[in-house]
């Protein structure tokens, strides 16, 4: 008598306990994927965004003690202090 692979106890009880074990697996594995992709994106506005204030404030400074050394220091202010109010 030979017994159907198919069929048997032992493969029922395999295919029962690892086609769940696999399904929820992979919903972790791209639940966690899905959350660091979120997370590094958000990492890289942040620095992008720190590193282009830093670099206008560069920009404002040279063009304008080049345009009028007077003003720059009361402009500087002024923009500070509208960026702190936000």
């Amino acid at each position: 008598m030979e017994a159907n692979w198919r069929t048997s106890l032992r493969t029922k009880i395999i295919a029962w306990s690892f086609v769940p074990t696999a399904i929820i697996l992979s919903a972790v594995a791209w639940f966690t994927f899905y959350s660091y992709q979120k997370v590094i994106g958000d990492l890289a506005i942040r620095q992008d965004r720190d590193a282009v204030r830093s670099k206008m404030g560069q920009v404002t400074r040279a063009t304008g003690m080049l345009i009028d050394p007077v003003m720059v220091p009361v402009f500087l202010d002024t923009h500070y202090y509208n960026r702190d109010s936000l």
